[in-house]
């Protein structure tokens, strides 16, 4: 049986391949830091009102939706699967818990009252995988939630995303193609949808679709192939964490960092910066 690429897979090998290799590799599993518990709570949440219109016709009722993505985050910091950065640890688990299910509960607010009622889903968090004929691997993930005629994408995001960036995002032109294949249509009549809330003080969700083509989906397998062709080789390339543009290499964004030979932070020595202003 072929191997299987997910986005994750590249995305992760793109920031940074020390950190794909200590992944999938070595198979050193790190747990995940805050940000991806409120994400994933606040999918818990999402998916009870979607698995609910699809029963019913109609969402579930909030407190319940709520429930879900509480029980989610309370329960990944009970069993104590959460990697907490130093400032996080000095607050206390029960502070930073709280905060996140704050968090959490505010952004589904916003999902249940303002996108959930005008999505129609078909299916919802659908494991795929499809063959791309002449590759050397099949495709796979699990699709947020499925319409008539297209994929949603549900994300949170600490700002207001960037204008245009769903037309550049890797993973949607995945789904895409995904999508065409399983259908057996045209790429280009694919809809990719991104339902994006916003960690804003007061909480935001931006909606917003887009469209592939053929060259799209080409140029996206012309770069898997080069990762594949990478990982074959055993070529890991560390992202460069002297960067200004390196945000990966961060103990707040990859639980590796601590413990990472090519990471700067705990292997540098502290020399006072001095400063002169001209004017």
């Amino acid at each position: 049986m072929k191997p299987i690429i997910h986005a994750s897979h590249l995305s992760m090998f793109q920031k940074c391949g020390e950190s794909y290799r200590r992944r999938y590799a070595e198979g050193q599993i790190i747990p995940p830091g805050i940000a991806m518990v409120v994400g994933s709570g606040t999918h818990k949440g999402a998916e009870t009102d979607m698995l609910r219109k699809i029963e019913t016709g109609t969402v579930a009722d909030l407190e319940e939706v709520k429930a879900a993505a509480r029980d989610y985050i309370t329960g990944s910091f009970t069993v104590g699967d959460i990697s907490l950065t130093q400032d996080e640890k000095r607050a206390g688990k029960k502070v930073v818990a709280g905060a996140c299910v704050d968090q959490a509960l505010g952004l589904l607010d916003i999902y249940h009252r303002g996108l959930a009622p005008m999505i129609e889903p078909v299916t919802v968090e659908r494991p795929w995988r499809v063959e791309v004929p002449g590759y050397p691997f099949d495709l796979g993930g699990r699709y947020d939630v499925e319409e008539v005629g297209g994929i949603r994408d549900l994300k949170t995001k600490g700002g207001r995303p960037a204008k245009g960036l769903e037309d550049r995002m890797q993973q949607l032109t995945l789904y895409g193609i995904a999508k065409g294949i399983e259908d057996d249509k045209p790429i280009e009549d694919v809809r990719l949808t991104v339902d994006w809330l916003v960690k804003n003080k007061t909480p935001i969700g931006v909606t917003r679709s887009t469209r592939r083509t053929e060259e799209d989906a080409n140029r996206l397998l012309r770069i898997v192939m080069a990762f594949w062709g990478a990982v074959e080789k055993g070529v890991f390339m560390p992202c460069a964490p002297d960067s200004l543009d390196s945000w990966k290499c961060n103990p707040k964004w990859c639980g590796y960092y601590d413990t990472c030979p090519y990471a700067r932070g705990h292997h540098a020595v502290s020399v006072p910066n001095t400063e002169r202003v001209f004017k």
